[in-house]
């Protein structure tokens, strides 16, 4: 994602780290000082756009599928795509989530549980959706109806400063990126795994064999 007046655009590397789209980027969409990407199922780029408070989506670098960017965001800057290709945005001008479906309609903003500030977005196995909250150090869990699941206080620990970046491993482990202090914390256990271990031998041919 590139940022600019000059620059609002995406770019595509190969697996070698080689660009593939044009020195221009991928443009129009609605891109407006895009903050960040996601990929959903059918391979369509999602982009949160904090300048125009829209999102815009691409099935490719040169096809727009959001002729002018979908609203109902409020200064996104962190986006994830749930296992049913919904599209979250952690909302930061409105401390709030909010809830797309893969056509660009909004069906849901999340509100409270924390939210403040909001940046860092993911979505755990059981579809419920985390963020982070730099204003307040703590991060806050919805469930996939936008209904809050943490306190007004959201969740607290492991001296998070200015927490921006939230991923989840397979395991259910949330991990949290702080501004301050240039640290990672792992919140063990935390959310639903997004890979249980049967899932998990299944798909490595590893059923019934010794480690």
């Amino acid at each position: 994602a590139n940022q600019g007046t000059s620059a609002n655009s995406l770019s595509e590397f190969n697996s070698s780290g080689t660009a593939i789209s044009s020195s221009s980027g991928c443009t129009g969409g609605g891109l407006g000082t895009p903050y960040s990407v996601a990929i959903d199922g059918s391979n369509n780029v999602w982009a949160a756009n904090e300048g125009n408070s829209k999102v815009s989506e691409f099935s490719n670098c040169t096809t727009a599928v959001s002729s002018t960017g979908y609203t109902g965001a409020s200064v996104p800057e962190g986006i994830a795509i749930d296992s049913l290709g919904n599209v979250w945005t952690a909302n930061r001008g409105a401390s709030t989530i909010t809830k797309l479906s893969s056509g660009g309609s909004v069906l849901a903003t999340g509100s409270g549980g924390g939210l403040s500030g909001s940046q860092g977005i993911a979505v755990d196995g059981a579809g419920n959706v985390w963020a982070t909250n730099p204003n307040t150090n703590n991060v806050s869990e919805f469930s996939n109806s936008g209904a809050a699941l943490s306190g007004s206080n959201g969740y607290k620990g492991g001296s998070m400063g200015l927490p921006v970046g939230l991923a989840i491993d397979g395991s259910g482990n949330v991990w949290i990126a702080n501004h301050n202090g240039n640290s990672l914390i792992e919140l063990v256990g935390a959310a639903t795994p997004i890979i249980t271990p049967l899932q998990a031998g299944v798909a490595q041919n590893k059923i019934a064999t010794r480690p």
